[in-house]
């Protein structure tokens, strides 16, 4: 299992990202990995299931979360189904810092079911999350 936590600062007000993050659909614009996204049943004002395609070690992987929106505070999600991970959680957390600038924390716990050394999980995640958060930074930035 790998359990990460980034934070970064983005020169974007929060409200702006915020609604970037509970855009699903536009994901792959901007989500290193993320291949497709297709909104599932609404399960209440603020909570959806969310099924994902995405690349993991060569492999297209699908999986469905549960998101919950924390209205202009972040968004937060749990593994709802998947053949290849027994877990992931995690979320987005949002500050604002200044005016235009929002602090972002950004976590994620993640576990597959099928056996990978655990330093070979957690440098592929490290470096994909790492690239992610750093394209998501420069498209929230672009679009102000």
């Amino acid at each position: 299992m790998v359990e990460i936590t980034r934070e970064i600062s983005i020169d974007t007000p929060k409200k702006q990202i915020y609604s970037y993050l509970i855009d699903y659909p536009s994901y792959p614009d901007y989500m290193l990995g993320v291949d497709s996204i297709k909104v599932g049943k609404k399960l209440d004002k603020l909570r959806s299931l969310v099924v994902y395609k995405v690349l993991m070690f060569g492999k297209e992987v699908t999986y469905t979360v549960k998101m919950t929106e924390k209205p202009f505070t972040g968004v937060s999600w749990k593994l709802h189904e998947s053949e290849y991970l027994e877990k992931n959680s995690g979320g987005w957390v949002l500050t604002q810092a200044a005016k235009n600038q929002t602090d972002v924390i950004y976590n994620l716990s993640l576990e597959l079911v099928f056996p990978v050394p655990s330093f070979l999980l957690r440098k592929h995640v490290n470096k994909q999350v790492d690239k992610m958060l750093e394209e998501f930074k420069t498209y929230c930035e672009s679009q102000v």
